[in-house]
């Protein structure tokens, strides 16, 4: 599931805040990397990978492959993964 939020701060200001959901399961890694086209048109942004517990995981690598797109390593919990996860991409 893809859910992607955009918001304005307040009506008097101009910024936009971008919030990228997306569920994932072992299936959708390939190589253990899971590709994630977010659309920010933005390179820098802050990425972040919840389990099937809703506990916050740290990915072996993020990385940035231009400003609509990053891909997140998963290598050290290939194995044991299981249901559902989230990354969030803002």
């Amino acid at each position: 599931m893809i859910i992607t939020r955009n918001q304005k701060a307040s009506s008097s200001e101009t910024p936009v805040i971008n919030i990228f959901y997306l569920s994932f399961t072992k299936s959708d890694l390939v190589n253990n990397i899971l590709n994630v086209n977010h659309n920010f048109n933005n390179k820098y942004v802050v990425v972040s990978v919840y389990n099937n517990l809703d506990k916050q995981v740290i990915p072996d690598e993020v990385n940035l492959i231009d400003s609509d797109t990053l891909t997140v390593d998963l290598s050290g919990f290939y194995k044991g993964m299981v249901g559902t996860w989230v990354v969030v991409v803002r």
